[in-house]
Formats: structure tokens, C-alpha cells, sequence
């Protein structure tokens, strides 16, 4: 490899704690990472999109996005189709060889291997990853009612090599594209082959901050106030807005420029109905005036004339507006206008009081506003204070450590945060996939409560980040993957065998601490981890398939094995 591609990879494998792993297993992720985020910008564990190994038949990594949200289970695929009543789908497959220039027949090996893994009859014997990935394939396609279109597909063969469009490699990747097109499965087929270049960009652009430029022609200043440095107001073609929104192929929406995130898009809702029904009738051109419009936020504001650059910014209300004008993009022109506010500020005082107040008349409840900044700026900084070795970072908002040194290991999502604290605390494991809908509802409340101790969400977290650390390095076998929040809740008990007391409380926070304190005993912590395993084996009767783990018999039988009562069918949910 070239000193570039081996720096960067260095670099990688330190972020992502696989500095041990050999460097071809090691390139396969840094191919994969880079390729994924040009889709997705959330953060994910590169873990859960490997499949390389014996039976991989030629893939080494498969994204499956759904919805925006990456996938690993049939039970998110199901709780989306429910939740959205519809289901937007995009496929990502990445093969990564080391070697300094492009194989044809690896190519073909590589769509032949993609082609197979649409078959309901596979030709070729594929491993326990790839059947995983498969399965979801089978969920996706028993929704087909529901499906907003055919999915996308993408597939990148990535090597360390220069492309120099020689005519037999093209040839062969555009029969392998027209061999995925005639499965008529796809709304889109792209076959790339990425050299060490466009690899290197690839990767870099993770670490930048997003930068958009367009056209604000049509805006007047707004007034200097303290903590302000530069703002303005007006409104921008539909064509200036999209380049703002969308990432650099125009295709996708950017997940991580959404304060209010794009998870949080109420899909299509009764204002978003009437939303999407103006932008389709002879009227569209009125949406400038019947439109609250959009709110930027920008750490940095270039303006030369009427060409605006801004940088690390975020859009902090019309998280809604951006999303049917996104999905309305095929039907819609420059005739639809969208109103725009630009703030320049670094100042997260000032950035809370404009989201609450642009923010006032949406449906967002007040313990939301809370839960998104007050406890999780409290939460933010508690975990930051922890002493280094046994430091966690919790990410308030999608991407914000990806520029930063830290380890993204160490990094815990909002999402999973949520999940380790309502398996180990709320002690139920069995509602952190197939019930996470019902666990969100409760933000606010039983989770992130304004009162609640912050110890308990440490402990949960540091615990699941020392579980998938096991998982990573194989002590702790990865079939119990579908088992891991139960594992969690078995890990408390061992060390916290009662009732968790209030969440608000003095005892609370004591007894949190305590398991802290616990797992930061290596020693310790590998005898409770070996001894959750099996209560785990128990609990499951050594049947680890995911629709038998991730069920409530299987929570009763972790409890019922401490004299805890059991947990009634007629619970929340």
C-alpha cells in the first residue's frame, strides 16, 4: 500500500480500537467505513456491517438503510414499516483489495456474489453474517406493499490502485451492473471501482465539516445582538436549498446536519400531507408564503456577494419542510421558494434559546426540548468529567466526534444510551429493538427525566461500551449479540440483585456507582461478564436465535432467577 493509504488506515484502526487485527482485515473496514458514511452519516459500528470470511461469497461488507437508519434486524424493519407506514430502502456492498490495481475477475466474482444474495435459492454457500444480512432482505421484500419505490443498490470495489478507465474493466462493470438491473428489483444499480484516491477523499471528507455553497440572492441583514455574529433572512430557490441538504450526489438527504435529526421526521403526518399536496398542485409557487420556513445555524459564514459558504452548520427548525421538499424533489422546480433564516454563532447558549424558540409551535413536547439539551448537555459533561481510562463520550448530536481524537468506540450514541439504561435499569431488554418506539415515547419521563441521577446512565453505558469491546475481541462469543441487552440486565443483577430504587434518588446514584466501580475491576468485570453468560444460557435454554432471545418469557426468566417477580404480558407497550 501507498504511505497515504497506510497512514490513514493507521489512523483508522487506532479510532476504532482494531490496530490488532491483521492489515487486510483492517483495510476491508477502512474500505467499508469510507464507503457507507458517503451514504449514511450517522455513526454505527463498523462490526455490524461486516461479512468477510470463509463463505462471504466475495462481499465484505453489506448497509442495509432503511428509512435513513441503518439496519441490523428484522425487527427494526418492522417497527419502521409500522411506525412509517412505508419504507425507503438502499443497499451498500463494499469488496476492498489491498492490491495496486483492479482484478476483472474479482469484479465479477463481486456482482455474481451481490446477485446471489437476491436469490431466494442461493448458488453459494454463504457464512452466518451474510445469511443475517440476507434475512433482512426477505423482511424488507414481505413489505413490498409498502415500499416507496425500489431500493437503491450500490457496490464499490475499492483497492489501492489508480483507475485508468481501461475498456475491459469497464466492460465488466457495466455487465455486472446491467446482470443487477435485469433482477428488476432496483429503482437504481451504481457499480463503481474506487481507487486509492477517491478512497483517501472518501474518508477524509468524515473528518471535515459539512460545508455547503449556494445562491442567497434574494435575503436582507438581520440586526447585531450579543452572541450573534452575523445573521440574515430571505428565502432561496428550491434548487439553492436542495444543494444544502442533500450530499454530494444530490440523492441522498444529510442525516447529520438535523438538530432535530432525521429520525425524528413525523413522516407523512396531516401538516406534512398538506405540505406535500401544495408542492404538488398548480399553487406550489404560494409555498414561499404559507411555509414557517428553515433555520440555520452555522459556526462560520462566507458571503462573497450572493454566493454564501457556510460551515459546520445545523438545521434547527424545519427538519419537516427539508424532509418533503426532499422527497417532493422529483416533482418539484425553482418556482417553489423556501424561507430562510442563516445565523452565524459558536455560542450553545444563544443556539438553545433559538431552538426553543423557532422550535415553540411544532409538536414537541417541552420534556423533548428538555431531554435533547439540558440533560443531555448534563449528560455530555458528566461522562467527558470521568477520569480518562474509564471515559465515555455520549454524542448529543449525530456526527459531532467525528473530527475529534477520541476513540469512536468510546463514542455511545443517544439511541444506544437509551437502550443500555432501559435493559439494565428499566429491566426491559426485550423492548430495546422490537419495542424501541415505545422506549422513545418515554424520553422525557422513565428515561432522561430532569431530576434523574446521571450514574445510572453511565453505568449502563460503560457497560454496553465493555460489552461490545468483548465482542470485538472474542471473549465474549459473538452468537450472544441478539442477546445483549439481556446480558446487560443479568450484569446488573449480579452486582444489584433489588428493585431499582427512583431515579432521582441519593440510593440511586450510590448503587450505580457501585457497579461502575465494579466493572472497572478488569478482573472482576471478565467474572461478571462470564457469569451473565450464563444466566444468559439458562434463561434461553442455550437457544440464542434472535426472535426467541428478544422476548419478555426470556426477561421473566433473568428475573425469576433472582426472586424477582416477573413481569406481567399487560405491561407498557
Amino acid at each position: 500500500m501507498d504511505r497515504i493509504t497506510t497512514s490513514l488506515l493507521g489512523t483508522f484502526s487506532a479510532e476504532y480500537d482494531i490496530a490488532t487485527l491483521p492489515e487486510e482485515e483492517r483495510f476491508e473496514r477502512f474500505s467499508a467505513f469510507s464507503m457507507i458514511r458517503r451514504h449514511y452519516s450517522r455513526s454505527f459500528d463498523i462490526e455490524d456491517v461486516m461479512v468477510a470470511g470463509g463463505g462471504d461469497t466475495a462481499i465484505d461488507a453489506v448497509a442495509i438503510i432503511v428509512n435513513n437508519l441503518l439496519v441490523t434486524d428484522s425487527d427494526s424493519i418492522d417497527e419502521l414499516a409500522e411506525q412509517n407506514g412505508q419504507l425507503e430502502v438502499s443497499f451498500i456492498f463494499v469488496q476492498a483489495d489491498r492490491g495496486a490495481s483492479f482484478d476483472g475477475s474479482k469484479m465479477g466474482d463481486f456482482a455474481f456474489g451481490v446477485r446471489d444474495f437476491f436469490e431466494a435459492q442461493p448458488k453459494i454457500k454463504r457464512n452466518a453474517d451474510v445469511q443475517r444480512a440476507a434475512a433482512l432482505v426477505e423482511t424488507i421484500f414481505r413489505h413490498a406493499a409498502i415500499l416507496k419505490g425500489r431500493p437503491t443498490c450500490q457496490l464499490y470495489y475499492v483497492t489501492t490502485g489508480k483507475w485508468q478507465d481501461d475498456n475491459d474493466l469497464r466492460a465488466r462493470r457495466d455487465a455486472a451492473q446491467a446482470d443487477l438491473e435485469a433482477l428488476g428489483n432496483f429503482s437504481g444499480v451504481r457499480v463503481a471501482y474506487v481507487g486509492a484516491e477517491e478512497l483517501h477523499a472518501a474518508y477524509l471528507q468524515t473528518k471535515n465539516a459539512v460545508t455547503r455553497t449556494f445562491e442567497f440572492r434574494n435575503r436582507n441583514d438581520l440586526p447585531a445582538a450579543e452572541g450573534i455574529n452575523q445573521a440574515f433572512i430571505g428565502y432561496v430557490p428550491f434548487s439553492q436549498f436542495r444543494a444544502i441538504i442533500s450530499d454530494e450526489s444530490g440523492e441522498e438527504i444529510l442525516g447529520s446536519i438535523f438538530y432535530d435529526n432525521v429520525r425524528d421526521w413525523q413522516e407523512y403526518n396531516t401538516v406534512n400531507v398538506r405540505m406535500r399536496e401544495t408542492l404538488n398542485s398548480p399553487d406550489r409557487n404560494r409555498f414561499v408564503f404559507m411555509n414557517n420556513g428553515v433555520t440555520i445555524i452555522a459556526r462560520s459564514i462566507a458571503p462573497i456577494g450572493s454566493r454564501f459558504t457556510i460551515s459546520d452548520f445545523q438545521i434547527v427548525n424545519g427538519c419537516q419542510t427539508s424532509n418533503v421538499l426532499f422527497d417532493q424533489r422529483a416533482v418539484i422546480d425553482d418556482s417553489v421558494c423556501v424561507p430562510l433564516r442563516l445565523i452565524e454563532t459558536r455560542d450553545e447558549a444563544v443556539m438553545d434559546a433559538i431552538i426553543q424558540a423557532t422550535n415553540s409551535q411544532t409538536e414537541v413536547k417541552p420534556e423533548q426540548y428538555f431531554a435533547r439539551m439540558k440533560f443531555a448537555r448534563r449528560l455530555e459533561q458528566y461522562f467527558s468529567a470521568i477520569e480518562e481510562d474509564h471515559r465515555i463520550h455520549y454524542e448529543r448530536r449525530d456526527g459531532q466526534y467525528d473530527r475529534g481524537a477520541e476513540k469512536k468506540t468510546r463514542i455511545i450514541s443517544s439511541t444506544n444510551a437509551v437502550r443500555a439504561f432501559a435493559a439494565m435499569y428499566l429491566e426491559e431488554p426485550h423492548r430495546t429493538t422490537r419495542g424501541y418506539t415505545n422506549l422513545r415515547s418515554r424520553v422525557g419521563s422513565d428515561i432522561f427525566g430532569e431530576d434523574h441521577r446521571l450514574e445510572p446512565y453511565y453505568a449502563s453505558s460503560y457497560a454496553s461500551y465493555l460489552l461490545e469491546s468483548r465482542f470485538r475481541a472474542k471473549s465474549t462469543a459473538v452468537q450472544y449479540k441478539p442477546a445483549r441487552y439481556h446480558i446487560l440486565l443479568a450484569l446488573r443483577l449480579l452486582v444489584d440483585p433489588d428493585r431499582p430504587a427512583f431515579m432521582n434518588s441519593r440510593e440511586m446514584g450510590r448503587r450505580a456507582d457501585k457497579l461502575s466501580q465494579a466493572l472497572r475491576d478488569v478482573k472482576g468485570a471478565d467474572k461478571l461478564f462470564h457469569e451473565a453468560v450464563a444466566v444468559i444460557d439458562r434463561a434461553t435454554g442455550n437457544n440464542l436465535e434472535r426472535d426467541h432471545v428478544r422476548t419478555l418469557g426470556v426477561t421473566n426468566n433473568i428475573l425469576t432467577e433472582f426472586k424477582r417477580q416477573p413481569i406481567q404480558a399487560v405491561a407498557r407497550g
